[in-house]
């Protein structure tokens, strides 16, 4: 067994621990530990190995991009805007693009290029980074803490733990971090998937996976709750739905809610009142023509009409107010009752963590260990797609690493 010493060691080597790496003050003796045999697993998976590091726009707005976690991660994302982080990787040789959506890629379109540019900048400092390192015990000695790593003993006085999530457990992240703090005193709000996609009870689109609508609306209903209405692209699976407008919601998604989505883009009352003047003039035109006023795919119509309990052949100009009034349902509040979300083996994010009551959100230390710091997704924040969740994980990291003062 080896004992070592330094003034700071990271848990995890993933975005967080090693942006946090990156900033640590000059002078400072540093080592990373790693549990599995490489750095940055997860990051190298970020938007289908893309990286979609951050996203455009006024870094005030990024806050309601995180839900109730949002003001508490001000300071860290003033710390580090989504212009800071793009300059900090163009100037270590990674220029970056904003696509038409707003989003923040590397050129290359390689996440393995951020990861490059990060194990660089731990180089260019002299950090240690050591894989096949899993920590078992943070250990509170006197003014200094004592880490235990994989049959090795690290006497450091200031510690950050960035060890990720639980979603996307085959990359290693498998709430080690959370049990760390817990060990420590630190209150643990229960984690669950975030960024996941919905399982219906009944899948009665089940044969269109794949298809998607831009501009879907999605309010939640269940245990006396109803959400404001939200809109974006939906994502038909195989087994559910998906897409920005279901990812971003998830938090506020519970199995035994009722979903209602609406396809079209118009109020159902004003689809009512279309459809129904389009039947009364058309004659003999069947009900599917009268509903490619809807601009959705021919396939999802038909499912919709079906769904409604109306035959596709038949003639509109038959439709009663009722069966008019079904149609209008299906098209702009298609209900679906919730019997899950994916699990962490889908989910892009975790929910729950580290307690932010337990963390100075100036600093990213912990009010109960003096020396012990969060950063990334170890703590209770999760955000929208779109390369909020990286973000957040760079900038906590980033002020983490600058407020260690020995």
């Amino acid at each position: 067994m080896e004992r070592r010493r330094f003034d700071v060691v990271i848990v995890g080597a993933g975005p967080a621990g090693l942006m946090a790496a990156a900033h640590i003050p000059a002078g400072l003796t540093t080592a990373v530990l790693e549990k599995g045999p490489r750095p940055g697993r997860k990051l190298l998976i970020t938007g289908s190995g893309q990286c979609n590091l951050t996203a455009a726009g006024d870094i005030g707005e990024f806050e309601r991009r995180y839900g109730r976690s949002g003001r508490w991660l001000r300071p860290a994302l003033r710390n580090l805007t989504n212009r800071d982080l793009v300059v900090f990787f163009e100037r270590r040789g990674v220029p970056c693009t904003m696509t038409a959506e707003g989003k923040y890629f590397p050129t290359t379109l390689r996440a393995g290029d951020i990861l490059d540019a990060l194990r660089g900048e731990l180089r260019r400092k002299g950090i240690l980074l050591q894989g096949d390192r899993p920590v078992e015990r943070i250990v509170p000695v006197e003014r200094r803490l004592v880490v235990q790593a994989g049959g090795d003993t690290y006497e450091t006085r200031a510690v950050v733990v960035a060890t990720g999530g639980k979603s996307y457990p085959q990359t290693g992240s498998t709430g080690d971090g959370q049990r760390l703090a817990a060990m420590l005193g630190h209150t643990i709000v229960p984690m669950r998937p975030a960024l996941a996609p919905v399982i219906p009870k009944k899948h009665p689109l089940a044969a269109l996976a794949g298809t998607s609508c831009e501009e879907a609306r999605l309010t939640i209903l269940g245990d006396g709750k109803k959400t404001s209405a939200t809109t974006g692209p939906l994502l038909i699976t195989h087994t559910g739905f998906s897409g920005p407008l279901i990812l971003d919601s998830a938090r506020a998604i519970e199995p035994g809610d009722t979903l209602r989505i609406s396809f079209v883009t118009i109020p159902r009352d004003e689809f009512l009142r279309d459809i129904a003047a389009a039947a009364r003039g058309r004659g003999a035109v069947a009900v599917r023509s009268v509903a490619k006023e809807a601009g959705l795919t021919k396939h999802l119509r038909e499912a919709l009409i079906v769904a409604a309990g109306i035959d596709p052949d038949g003639r509109a100009a038959d439709l009663s107010r009722d069966r008019l009034a079904a149609l209008a349902d299906a098209f702009c509040a298609f209900p679906v009752t919730v019997k899950a979300l994916g699990g962490f083996d889908v989910a892009m994010a975790t929910a729950g963590g580290v307690s932010l009551e337990e963390v100075d959100p100036r600093t990213m230390m912990s009010k109960i260990v003096p020396g012990l710091f969060f950063a990334g997704e170890v703590l209770d924040i999760d955000g929208d797609t779109g390369g909020y969740n990286l973000q957040a994980a760079f900038s906590t990291g980033a002020l983490a690493g600058r407020s260690i003062k020995i």
